[in-house]
């Protein structure tokens, strides 16, 4: 992808070709583009260089009801200071709740995949509201990284299916993204979606660069205390990084996926259940590996104080 996505002047010729595209395509119109925001670094980044570069974006964000308080300050703070209006979608708290607990329960590997869908449909929903042909987000594979189709590939069905199977409230709010209009969406109305970023170098000081921008200039909270990549609403912030019913022991240069495990008994005066690892599964077990796995998540998370703190 390096070599696709290139950075320094041949990444910044590529850049700013999308912008004079851009602008072209947004005469007559009220805007440019739709510009997804999450409260983050690099959106909020985005927003600026969007603006600083004479794009005249909507900003769109995707409210699933657990956005962490820096993330919604950053979000308000940044486009106020940018001048650049917002939508926000809202969807209904009980509902999304439901749906967090169905893909908890499930035991597939990303429970974060309503969160991606719903706002890739808000985001296309957007742009066909206001007959926008371009759609920029603010993610970047130098700093998030990139996983096999087969780890976590989503769409809308699978979505619906997993809230079906595990759900106990129909969804009605919630603004998935079904297949036939992901194609229609992609493929046939003209809607085209760009990561500027990707032509952004992530050499030492460029996030400190970034940091800097959001809490000096644009007013939000700096990096040391923003919230980096999917660490932007509540429920992904409390599962990995506050003592959670679960403890998991990796072994070394070990993915999630290559697990197999089994629960100990809750130690005394410890809040969470020992998972103790038995061993690394081959390629063809990791799926029921990994299952097993967040079975087990699953079952400690529901019966855990924590469970009821989440979901009451």
């Amino acid at each position: 992808m390096d070599a696709q996505y290139p950075v320094g002047p041949e990444g910044e010729e590529r850049l700013q070709a999308l912008v004079d595209e851009m602008k072209a395509d947004g005469r007559g119109k009220q805007f440019d583009c739709i510009l997804g925001v999450s409260g983050g670094c690099d959106s909020s980044f985005l927003a600026h260089e969007m603006v600083r570069r004479g794009v005249r974006p909507l900003a769109v964000h995707f409210d699933n009801t657990w956005n962490s308080p820096i993330a919604t300050n950053n979000i308000y703070t940044v486009l106020d200071q940018l001048d650049v209006p917002l939508e926000t979608f809202v969807v209904d708290n009980h509902e999304y709740d439901d749906i967090y607990r169905a893909f908890i329960e499930s035991g597939v590997r990303d429970i974060e995949a309503p969160t991606d869908i719903g706002f890739m449909g808000v985001l296309y929903r957007a742009a066909e509201k206001h007959g926008i042909r371009h759609i920029v987000e603010g993610h970047s594979f130098r700093t998030e990284g990139v996983s096999p189709l087969g780890w976590l590939y989503m769409d809308g069905r699978y979505v619906r299916e997993v809230h079906r199977r595990f759900g106990t409230m129909p969804m009605r709010t919630f603004p998935n993204m079904p297949f036939g209009k992901f194609v229609k969406w992609a493929a046939l109305s003209g809607i085209r979606r760009h990561r500027p970023l990707y032509h952004r170098s992530r050499t030492p000081g460029h996030g400190q660069k970034e940091a800097r921008l959001l809490g000096g200039a644009l007013g939000g909270v700096d990096g040391g205390s923003a919230p980096p990549p999917h660490r932007l609403s509540d429920l992904p912030v409390d599962l990995p990084t506050t003592p959670t019913p679960v403890l998991v022991a990796l072994p070394p240069r070990s993915s999630p996926q290559d697990l197999l495990c089994e629960v100990l008994p809750t130690r005394t005066g410890r809040r969470w259940t020992e998972v103790k690892v038995l061993g690394i599964a081959n390629a063809w077990d990791s799926g029921a590996a990994f299952r097993s796995v967040a079975r087990c998540t699953a079952a400690a998370f529901a019966s855990s104080c924590c469970s009821r703190s989440f979901f009451s």
